[in-house]
């Protein structure tokens, strides 16, 4: 799969092995819907920004893993909380947007050390990044 955009639809609850491998796409909006995948959907994919749309409330494990041409994630103010592990295989991700004020962070949540973290003033996602010695940058 080739393209500048994909969105998925949210009738999408589960994704199959290798589903997107080796795909080149510039924005992917993921389905808020998801809730079982297997393994490698991403492999050798080169995909440059995450979206994960209002109503996402749970990204599932390692969703991204092997996704590591990712530069760019996008969480939702429907998400509640991150594990350790959804961006363990992303060491391109250079920015990460969290529109949760109140997400809950894992003390061990696998970020790449240069990532800059995009939150509200105030927020945990500021209090995640000041505590941890990431970047961070207010949005409005």
């Amino acid at each position: 799969l080739h393209a500048e955009r994909f969105e998925m639809s949210d009738t999408v609850t589960h994704i199959k092995k290798m589903a997107f491998a080796n795909s080149n796409i510039g924005t992917f909006i993921m389905s808020a819907q998801l809730k079982n995948y297997q393994s490698d959907i991403f492999t050798g994919a080169n995909i440059e920004t995450m979206i994960f749309p209002e109503g996402t409330t749970d990204i599932v494990g390692q969703l991204l893993g092997k996704a590591n041409s990712i530069t760019e994630v996008e969480l939702p103010s429907t998400l509640e909380s991150l594990t350790s592990n959804e961006f363990t295989d992303c060491q391109g991700l250079e920015k990460i947007t969290i529109l949760n004020p109140n997400i809950s962070f894992p003390d061990d949540a696998a970020l790449p050390e240069n990532v800059v973290i995009y939150g509200f003033n105030g927020s945990t996602a500021q209090e995640y990044a000041e505590s941890k010695g990431f970047a961070f940058m207010p949005i409005e």
